[in-house]
């Protein structure tokens, strides 16, 4: 199903990735796409914008047909798109670092969910859908509060750690060292 779009006002001018020109238009189509790789693998539909070069014939897509398919798969696995994820750290006004604090979803995974690298599973996507909601992000910074000022009252009488090996000089270190090297098990003198 193809439908044809003009380049849009707005839209930032294209050049064809093979021939260079900047005469190109686009059209709206829909492609079918299997997802995985088993034999019933199910088939996802997603509408694209094919842009085509009217000097050289070329068809292309660019990055955003393969972010709405991976969306598409998002929708089909009933979990959050990247931008959803984003916009749940983003609603609080908190960098990834600090959401990954407070959540203690590692910072890589976020960052690979937000730029769509990977996909998250159901349990860190329901997670995610509980952070959509204020009262329980409002109760994680609660908690990590009461863990901060619990944490701060055990060090106040803390000894210092002492260890129990004294660490060697390097001078010893390097004699030891020398001595190791001029070690034979079985010296050529007894072997005689």
């Amino acid at each position: 199903m193809k439908n044809q779009m003009d380049n849009m006002p707005g839209q930032s001018c294209l050049e064809c990735p093979s021939c260079g020109a900047s005469n190109i238009s686009a059209t709206s189509e829909v492609e079918n796409f299997q997802y995985g790789d088993k034999y019933d693998a199910p088939t996802l539909s997603v509408s694209i914008r094919v842009h085509h070069c009217a000097s050289c014939g070329f068809s292309f897509t660019t990055e955003e047909a393969s972010e709405l398919k991976h969306d598409a798969v998002c929708r089909h696995l009933g979990v959050m798109t990247p931008n959803e994820v984003r916009s749940v750290r983003e609603h609080y006004g908190l960098s990834q670092g600090e959401f990954s604090e407070l959540s203690k979803i590692g910072k890589a995974s976020l960052a690979r969910w937000e730029s769509g690298v990977l996909i998250q599973n159901q349990a860190n996507d329901n997670l995610l859908f509980l952070l959509t909601f204020c009262d329980n992000v409002t109760r994680l910074r609660e908690r990590r509060r009461i863990q901060t000022d619990h944490s701060n009252s055990l060090t106040k009488n803390v000894v210092p750690f002492r260890p129990r090996f004294r660490a060697l000089p390097q001078t010893d270190i390097d004699r030891m060292q020398r001595e190791a090297e001029r070690f034979e098990l079985f010296p050529e003198a007894m072997i005689g």
